[in-house]
């Protein structure tokens, strides 16, 4: 049997273009770099915040000049590929249900409880919605992770040298890291985030692979040296995942053996955790309510009913004493979020909100699993692992729609399962994983060279 299929060199979601329509030019070291500060910004905002010390901060996640630059990067970016519109519309029909999230809560501010926040806040998670689009479009996949590594390098250095140089912002008074973080917990999330990428990085580039290891490293001390332990768990639960998952490739049947691996270690994880909780919540520095989260759940849980079905506008439901949940606040001025990614959306769009993120997340995770079979190398891990890390922080975190990293990770993980799929159904790939050799992984929605060339598979 024989495929023949019009290619550009180094295939992509783009599989040849239309005659007299010029692909887009290659992204530059400029762009590349451009890029990487956006993506630290959304680490870390911008450095007009790094000098709020923890006990001046306020809670207000609002930043007009990050905002601004990430708007502004965006514009650019789709300047690039202007007249291609038709490589955003093939990137909404892969994940529909994505879009229908965003734009659910973009429209939420019509019956929001804070119009102006959720339409501040709005801005900044289509600003986000739109910078992993344009990512998606313009890199392979195996690019973008390397991206990000660099992004966690840089984080990596500029998290120490606060801790080393200006400790008076970067450690907290009780003598725990935060780096530029107002908190620790901002730290231990970023760091628990990078270890699974920096492995996958040094995967990618072999030759500087030992700058990565030590990063990853760096990363480590940073995520042990804040105490965010529920930080650590996730980070190396999420190492652990891209040893186990690379091991499960030889299997006959490793579909279903990565399926069952990811269900049972979470029902695994559950059921460990309630049987142990009081030997659990020791080590955590917990006590068996998860430090009153459990608690304040429950006086939650009521006020999410009062507006279940659309909730109560994005961002809107905590804003302090007025806020839609000033029954359980008042009691509870710790908490600046649900701390559960779940009822956190019920709140915010109710049950259809909670529907749409649900399924655009399964749909996300039964993708990665396949790209785990298709795909060789860290760029057919990532996506999966860093599917199973969101599943495991939304337990106790407000999950990943609710900060502007997390949700850049999360819509590039779906994106690129997405495009990996796409790129390989399409093209036949699939069936014959033998087309090119580096360019399997490097998945991308553009050309990624101009020029054409016909490739003959013969089976």
């Amino acid at each position: 049997m024989s495929i023949r299929s019009a290619l550009e060199p180094g295939p992509g979601f783009h599989a040849g273009r239309p005659v007299g329509v010029r692909a887009p030019a290659l992204p530059g070291l400029l762009e590349r770099v451009l890029i990487g500060i956006v993506v630290i910004a959304s680490y870390h905002q911008t450095p007009n915040v790094w000098f709020i010390r923890p006990s001046d901060f306020d809670m207000d996640f609002s930043n007009t000049i990050g905002v601004a630059i990430v708007l502004g990067i965006c514009g650019t970016a789709f300047l690039r590929v202007a007249g291609r519109l038709n490589l955003l519309v093939r990137l909404v029909k892969l994940d529909p249900a994505i879009f229908l999230f965003v734009g659910l809560a973009l429209a939420s501010f019509l019956w929001s409880a804070d119009p102006t926040t959720t339409l501040r806040r709005g801005i900044v998670f289509l600003a986000i919605t739109l910078l992993a689009c344009y990512v998606i479009i313009r890199f392979a996949v195996s690019e973008i992770i390397v991206i990000l590594g660099w992004s966690f390098v840089a984080s990596g250095l500029i998290n120490l040298l606060f801790v080393v140089a200006l400790p008076i912002y970067g450690i907290d008074e009780d003598g725990l890291w935060t780096g530029v973080f107002p908190q620790k917990n901002g730290l231990g999330y970023v760091a628990a985030l990078a270890i699974p990428t920096l492995l996958a990085a040094a995967r990618i580039r072999t030759r500087i692979r030992f700058l990565f290891y030590a990063s990853a490293v760096l990363q480590l001390v940073l995520l042990i040296k804040s105490d965010s332990k529920t930080m650590l768990v996730v980070g190396l639960f999420g190492a652990v995942l891209m040893a186990v998952f690379n091991g499960l490739r030889g299997a006959r049947t490793l579909r279903g053996a990565v399926l069952v691996t990811f269900v049972f270690s979470s029902i695994f994880s559950v059921a460990f955790a309630t049987a142990n909780i009081a030997v659990l919540a020791d080590w955590l520095n917990k006590d068996v309510t998860l430090t009153g989260r459990l608690p304040f759940w429950q006086e939650l849980w009521p006020i999410a009913m009062e507006r279940v079905w659309l909730g109560y506008g994005f961002s809107a439901a905590f804003g302090g004493f007025f806020s839609p949940v000033h029954d359980a606040w008042i009691n509870n001025q710790w908490a600046g979020d649900a701390h559960n990614a779940y009822l956190q959306l019920i709140l915010e769009l109710g049950v259809v909100g909670l529907v749409l993120f649900l399924a655009s997340y399964v749909r996300a995770v039964l993708r990665a699993v396949k790209v785990v079979a298709l795909v060789p190398g860290a760029s057919g891990l990532w996506p999966l692992v860093v599917l199973s890390q969101a599943m495991i922080a939304s337990v106790t975190e407000s999950g990943l729609q609710s900060d502007s990293m997390g949700w850049l990770f999360y819509l590039l993980a779906a994106f690129a399962s997405g495009a990996h799929l796409y790129h390989r159904t399409s093209l036949g790939m699939a069936k014959d994983p033998t087309v090119s050799g580096l360019d399997r992984d490097s998945t991308t929605l553009i050309p990624e060279r101009a020029g054409g060339s016909r490739v003959t598979v013969t089976g």
